[in-house]
């Protein structure tokens, strides 16, 4: 039923506004709301407007999910020291597809600041840039176009991470994207991916849930994927063999974390690959 809604709204054009409404008009968003509005955020920054926190999620309508978790960061930087990066050596890292900066806020308030790195965002959204470039000064932000290249030069960064990214991009795209990762990264540096995997099994139709178990990548709505304004409404699901054999074929995976299904929402639901690029994987694009 709920697809089937989503389906309805979409080709009339009224998804993103109906989802924007139904999330920010709920009485426990605007209780949580309260506090920020009076006091601000905990780290002193400032909140995106509602319009920027929903293009990234309806349920960021509500700062509290918008602003937690606030260790994120700081956890997965732990997940790679544990697995042997030399996290303080990092002289680079890039958010790639930051949205409104929700996880690259954290950088200035971590445990252990990271003294020689400088901190790079890159979204396909121009309003998001803009307003990252005026209110989170201590990083550097670019407008990427729908394909490749990025701006930057050939092993450039010690760490790169993509939240949600790859779920809003058809296979063509995500092929593309990984090379140019691979790219700017520099060979024994770090790359996180999220995805949508089998948490989401459940959620989709009967022929979709055959192509899953076949290994196949699920695509909904691949014809909106790059656009600012509808990229949100292509939806991918990644089946943890296709991103081992396919996807991430040309990185070695040092630690995987599988999504668990709960009513939470679906950010913590997905799948969270840490990939090494290897010394023999130096793909340049120019």
């Amino acid at each position: 039923m709920k697809n089937f809604v989503r389906e309805l709204l979409h080709k009339a054009h009224l998804r993103g506004p109906a989802f924007m409404i139904y999330w920010s008009a709920r009485p426990r968003a605007i209780f949580h709301n309260i506090p920020y509005w009076i006091k601000g955020a905990p780290d002193a920054l400032p909140v995106p407007p509602l319009k920027l926190r929903a293009r990234v999620w309806g349920e960021y309508t509500d700062i509290r999910l918008f602003l937690q978790p606030n260790q994120q960061i700081q956890q997965v930087l732990d997940i790679l020291a544990q697995h042997g990066a030399k996290v303080d050596e990092f002289e680079a890292i890039l958010d790639f597809g930051c949205g409104a900066g929700r996880a690259l806020r954290q950088f200035p308030y971590l445990e252990r600041h990271l003294i020689k790195a400088k901190i790079y965002g890159t979204d396909i959204n121009p309003e998001q840039i803009a307003w990252c470039r005026r209110n989170l000064s201590f990083a550097e932000f670019d407008v990427n176009q729908p394909y490749p290249p990025l701006i930057y030069d050939d092993a450039k960064f010690d760490f790169i991470y993509t939240y949600s990214v790859f779920t809003h991009l058809p296979e063509a795209h995500q092929l593309l994207w990984i090379d140019e990762l691979s790219r700017v990264l520099k060979p024994g540096g770090y790359l996180l991916l999220t995805t949508c995997g089998e948490s989401y099994f459940e959620t989709l139709s009967q022929n979709e849930k055959e192509q899953f178990r076949a290994d196949q990548l699920v695509v909904r709505h691949g014809e909106l994927a790059g656009v600012p304004s509808t990229y949100n409404d292509c939806i991918v699901f990644h089946p943890v063999a296709y991103v081992g054999e396919t996807l991430a074929k040309e990185f070695e995976i040092v630690h995987f974390f599988p999504g668990e299904a709960s009513p939470s929402g679906p950010k913590g639901e997905m799948d969270h690959y840490f990939l090494r690029k290897t010394f023999k994987n130096n793909v340049s694009l120019t």
